[in-house]
Order: C-alpha cells, then sequence, then structure tokens
C-alpha cells in the first residue's frame, strides 16, 4: 500500500489508471512534500545523467563528469560561460 492511500502498488494498472492515480496522489500532498519530491526526482535525473557519462568516461574526475552530464540541460551559451574556460584548460 501506499502511504496515505487505498492504492496498492502491486495492482496492474493501465497508463492511463495510473496517472490519474498519480494526479490524486499529488493533490493530496502539500507544497512541501511536493517540493521534496520534486527536489529527489532532480538528484535521481543528476545520478543518471552523471552515471552515463562515467560509463563513457570512467577515467575523468567527478568534477568533469559533473561538467559534462550538465550539456544536457544547459544552453550552450550559459554552458560556455560557466565552464568554458575550466573545459578550455582540459585541452591544454
Amino acid at each position: 500500500m501506499i502511504p496515505g492511500s487505498d492504492f496498492d502498488p502491486s495492482t496492474n494498472f493501465s497508463e492511463e489508471q495510473a496517472l490519474e492515480i498519480q494526479a490524486k496522489l499529488l493533490g493530496k500532498m502539500s507544497p512541501t512534500q511536493k517540493l521534496e519530491l520534486t527536489s529527489s526526482y532532480s538528484r535521481a535525473i543528476l545520478g543518471l545523467a552523471d552515471a552515463d557519462v562515467r560509463s563513457m568516461h570512467p577515467d575523468w574526475s567527478d568534477r568533469r563528469i559533473r561538467i559534462e552530464a550538465s550539456r544536457r540541460w544547459l544552453t550552450t551559451e550559459l554552458h560556455q560561460a560557466a565552464f568554458g574556460s575550466e573545459i578550455a584548460s582540459w585541452n591544454h
């Protein structure tokens, strides 16, 4: 069971039913709970992006992996403004 609900997650729902359940659960959440959920999703996405870059470049530092992964959500201009000088130093 999902805490605070009558929904059993072991039930096989259609995608439409699952989205309806998700909407009902989100509707019952406080703004703080929604913010915490969004924050946890964001951390998970960052972790997946880092893991993908790390799988392609296992010898890179954590900092370089995070900077490379950030290309996925920053515009080229913003990425260059934020990390351009550091990236340029890697090529020398």
